[in-house]
């Protein structure tokens, strides 16, 4: 997405969220500066309860840019990225039509 980013991650317990994303901006602040660019002061965060079904957030962030028109359905979009577990599952297409789950809308 042009101006914000989808991220899916698992805590291992070493680190709080709020570390993860502190490294995360740290680690890609300076990338961002050099093309006049800057993390915003805060996140959201959705918590993912243990038996909701991580395919179809994986699902809503593999289509968010095909919902905001940003590609056409016969592109993929070049900044996706699966780990190497999910790949192994997740088979990305645009599935507009399946309707995602009222707490992803």
């Amino acid at each position: 997405m042009p101006d914000h980013v989808h991220l899916l991650v698992v805590l291992t317990g070493r680190l709080t969220l709020g570390q993860v994303i502190g490294r995360l901006k740290a680690k890609t602040r300076p990338a961002l500066q050099a093309s006049g660019l800057a993390w915003q002061g805060n996140y959201y965060e959705h918590r993912m309860r243990p038996d909701d079904p991580v395919e179809d957030v994986i699902r809503y962030i593999y289509l968010n840019p095909y919902h905001a028109h940003l590609i056409r359905l016969d592109e993929a979009y070049p900044w996706f990225w699966l780990g190497e577990h999910e790949a192994q599952w997740f088979k990305p297409g645009p599935e507009l039509e399946r309707p995602l789950p009222e707490w992803l809308t």
